[in-house]
């Protein structure tokens, strides 16, 4: 019997071909199978990437709208759809609200003072974030016109840890603010006295008329140009500072809740306001900068010398401050002329 060698190379040729298709087909499902788990896991990156973006948005909305959030109407709803009031609510934080990579919605709830957002993952689990109810806490930053302010808890207040630096810097420095809707500040360029150098507000902030700080209101206790749930302290609400850090035995006295008592009170009070009084030591964290002031010869004054703080408080022509200096560790409480470039704190509500 002979053997037909020419058909069997051909039947193993055949044979290898079926194992050689078979192997890339398996192959083709390892890419493929790959290939979508990196775009799965891209998607999920984004997923959670917008999350935390709205996240961030929502709380910096609520910091800026004394502590709430955007209220709905459907528990939840689609963020970009039907949650009606998210879009405008977050719009000067998050112009473009995120939408799923698949084309769908993440969603919102807000109950009880706390909001929940979600996304559903590429394997369908939820992937969310849920805030505690009244989630901000005095030492908490506070965002405001793109500025981030720390914040100091002292006794029972809460305050800004930093100057208020906010609005437009008015050249030249001789000029005046005017109500023109525009609010305005002044920039103390140099230390000593009398110059009409302009400079940078980033450290010290801005120096306001009290007409300018008030938003042109006389209201003891307004918002002014301070952030929404915040407030231009008043005259009593310094003196409440002033008690909490005094610890004197004669705080009482030194620091009466009146309008008459004026002048240098106390003993080592502004030391603990600030690092550059005599002996300052700013044990209260409320660090004061010796900023100066704009007098109404239109030159500045006292950089590095003096702190000057408006209240909400005037009197007559005139508005209640405080006033701290380089070689005395008291504080010094007065009125002055509304028209001074004096720097602003603000207080929680």
């Amino acid at each position: 019997m002979s053997i037909d060698l020419k058909n069997k190379t051909k039947a193993f040729t055949l044979i290898e071909l079926l194992v050689a298709i078979a192997i890339v087909g398996i192959l083709s499902g390892f890419v493929i199978v790959s290939l979508n788990n990196a775009t799965n896991a891209a998607k999920d990156a984004k997923r959670k990437s917008d999350i935390g973006a709205i996240q961030r948005s929502l709380m910096v909305y609520s910091v800026q709208n004394g502590d709430t959030y955007p209220s709905t109407d459907t528990y939840p709803c689609n963020i970009g759809s039907t949650c009606t009031n998210l879009a405008t609510d977050l719009q000067p934080y998050l112009p473009n609200l995120p939408t799923d990579p698949n084309g769908g919605y993440y969603t919102y709830t807000y109950a009880d003072g706390s909001f929940t957002i979600a996304a559903t993952l590429s394997n369908g689990n939820t992937y969310s974030y849920t805030s505690s109810s009244g989630f901000w806490s005095c030492g908490d930053s506070v965002v405001y016109s793109g500025k981030s302010y720390a914040t100091v808890l002292i006794g029972s207040q809460c305050w800004f840890q930093e100057n208020l630096n906010v609005g437009t810097t008015i050249l030249p420095p001789a000029t005046s603010p005017t109500n023109n809707g525009i609010i305005e500040k002044w920039c103390n360029g140099a230390d000593g006295d009398n110059h009409t150098t302009s400079g940078d507000c980033a450290v010290h902030g801005g120096l306001y008329s009290w007409d300018e700080a008030m938003g042109y209101v006389t209201t003891p206790g307004a918002q002014g140009i301070c952030p929404a749930g915040w407030h231009i302290p008043t005259h009593d609400e310094w003196t409440t500072l002033e008690r909490a850090v005094c610890t004197s035995g004669t705080c009482a006295t030194d620091f009466p809740y009146d309008t008459t008592t004026i002048d240098w009170r106390g003993t080592n009070e502004g030391s603990k306001l600030s690092m550059f009084t005599l002996n300052g030591n700013n044990s209260s964290g409320f660090t004061i900068l010796f900023s100066g002031y704009w007098n109404i010869a239109g030159t500045f004054y006292g950089r590095s010398a003096y702190a000057d703080l408006w209240s909400s408080s005037q009197s007559e022509s005139s508005a209640w401050l405080r006033l701290l200096s380089f070689n005395l560790a008291s504080v010094n409480r007065h009125t002055d002329l509304k028209s001074y470039g004096c720097s602003v704190r603000c207080l929680k509500n």
